[in-house]
């Protein structure tokens, strides 16, 4: 594990992160400027910890919720919800797609009912008191976040057991194994 008074590069983290096959070179290079390539990870956070979960969110790796994700999700509506199916579409770099987003009212709960990579899903979202749906909107999501998966693909989702400082959940969407030996040095255990 890096000791906290080791200076560990971003330009060393993401070598890693390229060596392992979680990002392409190419990625890299559209996310994180030559400047920010040449500082010490914890320009994303401290502990080292922070700082490589901080660029796994800036690779744009990572798919997280705080107390305000779908907050108004009620009043919101349909569109609160793509808005959130976006962000997890982007945190997987393409091997997801998640269309047709619909929301349906029945009696006891919010069917929310949409297409990833084509095959039909629908959570359950119950109607609760206003102040509560958000909660458990976000409830929602992050269990059934891990049923969203590709054919084919290694990858599902991983989340932190203790995520950062500001978010409830936090995940990562990458094989797990190589995702592990990514975050083991730096402290970091992620479960599927």
């Amino acid at each position: 594990m890096v000791d906290e008074s080791d200076e560990v590069g971003v330009r060393q983290a993401v070598g890693r992160l390229i060596e392992l096959g979680l990002v392409t070179a190419d990625a890299v290079a559209e996310r994180v400027s030559p400047v920010v390539l040449a500082r010490t990870l914890d320009y994303f956070g401290r502990p080292t910890r922070n700082g490589a979960l901080g660029l796994l969110r800036d690779l744009g790796m990572t798919y997280g919720m705080d107390h305000k994700t779908l907050q108004y999700a009620c009043e919101d509506g349909v569109e609160a919800y793509e808005e959130e199916f976006r962000s997890i579409a982007a945190a997987t770099g393409g091997v997801l797609t998640i269309t047709d987003v619909t929301l349906v009212d029945d009696e006891d709960d919010h069917l929310l009912q949409f297409l990833c990579n084509g095959v039909p899903q629908t959570w359950e979202i119950p109607h609760v008191e206003d102040d509560d749906e958000g909660l458990e909107a976000r409830l929602i999501f992050a269990t059934q976040l891990r049923e969203l998966t590709a054919d084919g693909s290694p990858a599902t989702w991983c989340h932190v057991e203790s995520p950062p400082d500001g978010y409830g959940f936090f995940a990562v969407f990458a094989e797990h194994e190589l995702l592990n030996q990514f975050g083991a040095p730096y402290g970091l255990t992620f479960e599927d």
